[in-house]
């Protein structure tokens, strides 16, 4: 019988884990994640961890969180968001610093000839189809 969801989960993070040389106690510390918590994980005691415990999994052992989201059967969003999301929200980027790094990508991807790339609207400009 094929192990199920919540097992591959947990020998995934062990996986990770060891491959990072951390103790159960030391990715606890860096996740945020308690302890018993991490233990039931990587023992497959839990189907449908919160997503915001994969999130600070996923960061503390520097893995793509959508590995863990499909792991577990959560649904992974098919389109990426723009630039300007995406450095606002890893980053911490301010709303003011936008157009400077949105006309930076509008430059490189003109430099490149890349036509998959044009320039994108902010949220909020976009026109409602």
């Amino acid at each position: 019988m094929p192990p199920s969801n919540a097992q591959q989960l947990g020998n995934y993070i062990r996986q990770q884990r060891e491959a990072k040389g951390l103790s159960l106690r030391a990715l606890s510390r860096a996740s945020g994640v308690p302890l018993v918590t991490l233990s039931q994980l990587e023992h497959g005691h839990y189907a449908q961890p919160r997503p915001d415990k994969l999130i600070a999994l996923a960061r503390a052992l520097e893995i793509e969180v959508e590995d863990l989201y499909a792991l577990v059967g959560y649904l992974v969003p098919e389109g990426l968001p723009t630039v300007g999301v995406y450095f606002r929200t890893k980053y911490g980027l301010p709303a003011e610093a936008i157009p400077e790094l949105e006309a930076y990508v509008q430059s490189l991807t003109a430099k490149y000839d890349h036509p998959k790339h044009k320039k994108e609207e902010p949220i909020g400009r976009r026109k409602k189809t």
